[in-house]
């Protein structure tokens, strides 16, 4: 296994007893190993949209029923990285519930697709909790609120937010003579409690991309881009400043699969990936390391 990454046991989950080898770093220029399914957490048909905290100790996901589509948000922890999750916890939001968008560095709020009373235009919404031991449960006395988030033009969740809550990516619909096609867009603000600044499109194809994720540094692009059977399978880019488009783009063919595949998560390190992979009449949350 390589530097940096999930250690697997018999089950294709993490090996509770490996050892932490956190401080060991990856080179990010190599392909990833062979991904690893999170089976602790594949809990339903539809598990998707998984966010980590920075530290990678606490996931919040979406799970459900349906291919691609989650109903019910779910939160687990782990004590190490290479150690497998707890089992998960429901997320106490709304029945109207679609997927996670982010949960804050702080642990403390939740951003989220599909609080009751607030569906229309693909509304992110917002819940938060006194501290982190606690439940985000709404019949704990905590409400639900519109943020201001930058939303996605299209029906699926496809908004990606830093856990700072500072920055945004988004799948947004461009209008031009070939017809409608979607691009990522990047949007910021200077503080919790502003808006978001006008957004720029940072990819952009002849092919549809989807599902932009970045991590800290915002420097390097992972998202999702159609091929031309209409599935859709992972793709990289980078830039050299956190000003202007994203270049250098290409596919992330060790990652491929039949049903496609899209990134939810990136390391700061650049080592670990976290993505969904669509499996038949599943989809499935898993993690590649390199």
């Amino acid at each position: 296994m390589g530097c940096g990454g999930a250690i697997a046991d018999g089950d294709g989950g993490f090996d509770a007893d490996a050892e932490d080898n956190s401080n060991v770093r990856c080179d990010p220029s190599t392909p990833f190993e062979t991904p690893i399914a999170i089976s602790e957490l594949n809990i339903g048909s539809a598990n998707v949209d998984m966010r980590l905290s920075q530290d990678e100790l606490t996931a919040v996901f979406g799970s459900g029923d349906g291919v691609a589509y989650a109903n019910a948000a779910f939160i687990s922890t782990r004590m190490q990285r290479q150690q497998a999750f707890a089992a998960p916890i429901n997320v106490d939001v709304q029945t109207s519930f679609t997927g996670p968008v982010v949960l804050t560095n702080d642990l403390l709020t939740l951003y989220y697709y599909g609080c009751e009373g607030i569906e229309q235009d693909n509304t992110i919404c917002q819940l938060t909790r006194v501290d982190a031991n606690t439940n985000f449960a709404l019949d704990a006395g905590t409400t639900p609120s519109a943020s201001s988030l930058p939303k996605s033009s299209r029906p699926e969740v496809a908004t990606f937010l830093s856990g700072d809550g500072l920055y945004s990516l988004y799948t947004t619909v461009m209008d031009l003579e070939a017809g409608l096609y979607l691009v990522i867009a990047e949007s910021t603000r200077a503080d919790m409690d502003g808006a978001f600044t006008t957004s720029s499109t940072v990819v952009e194809s002849a092919d549809n991309v989807d599902y932009g994720t970045t991590n800290s540094n915002r420097l390097v692009i992972y998202f999702s881009e159609q091929d031309s059977t209409g599935t859709y399978h992972i793709w990289t880019g980078s830039r050299s400043s956190t000003q202007g488009a994203f270049g250098n783009l290409m596919p992330v063919h060790e990652l491929d699969s039949a049903g496609g595949e899209y990134p939810t998560w990136l390391s700061d390190d650049m080592c670990r990936l976290y993505f969904t992979r669509n499996s038949g009449a599943q989809s499935l949350l898993y993690v590649a390391s390199r």
